[in-house]
């Protein structure tokens, strides 16, 4: 039906829909939901359209407008946790193909809620006997899109995400969380050579530290990095 409507239109529209579902504090609880929301009503605001002027990321109210959509997506809360997994996948390739300009700014919410998911299978590991599994799916996830992030030119943010990732594996121990924690340590010195901004010393130092937080060697992890 908005389909109809100019690109201008359809703009105005979503910006008013997502702003109105942001200050309302909607909960997207199932995948009907999340496909009217993030499938519709947004769609202007997510990626590519018909109609859009190919410098729309450069206007001033951009930024403005994909925190309103980060908004939204950190509203996201599945029925139950299955749901919510389901709901969360298929957003990670809508916001990945939105591109880098918007990528900054809602990518972190989809980080923080997948991080918040696989604590939530951890709390609930004596209900569901696939819940290793399923966390580390999320874990594998949430490595895509940081990468991604990074790959964007935004090393800064996705060391950050990297090293608040580790800090959560580690909360949510199961066989395999010791490795995506020390994976995720590995990431972050990858990042480094494409951050200039950043001491290498420093970073050294926060993958030490999350090291210690996760019970990996200190020392192998510091030789993985240099």
């Amino acid at each position: 039906m908005l389909d109809v409507f100019e690109y201008k239109t359809r703009h105005k529209l979503a910006v008013a829909a997502g702003r109105k579902i942001a200050d309302a504090n909607f909960a997207v609880c199932n995948e009907k939901e999340a496909d009217v929301v993030f499938g519709q009503l947004l769609l202007p605001l997510l990626g590519a359209v018909d109609g859009q002027p190919k410098d729309a990321h450069t206007s001033g109210a951009f930024a403005e407008e994909q925190v309103v959509v980060a908004r939204v997506v950190s509203l996201v809360q599945g029925g139950d946790l299955d749901t919510q997994a389901q709901i969360l996948a298929g957003l990670k390739k809508q916001l990945l193909d939105g591109g880098a300009q918007r990528m900054k700014h809602t990518v972190p919410s989809l980080v923080f809620k997948l991080l918040q998911l696989a604590q939530g299978y951890h709390a609930a590991q004596a209900e569901d006997d696939m819940w290793e599994k399923k966390c580390g799916k999320l874990y594998s996830l949430v490595r895509q899109v940081v990468i991604a992030l990074a790959e964007a030119d935004y090393p800064i943010l996705a060391i950050k995400l990297f090293l608040q990732a580790a800090l959560v594996a580690s909360s949510t121990p199961f066989a395999k969380s010791e490795t995506i924690a020390y994976e995720y340590c590995s990431q972050v010195c990858t990042c480094v050579p494409a951050c200039a901004c950043v001491s290498v010393c420093l970073c050294l130092c926060l993958c030490a530290c999350v090291c210690v937080c996760v019970s990996v060697s200190v020392s192998v992890c510091l030789c993985v990095c240099v």
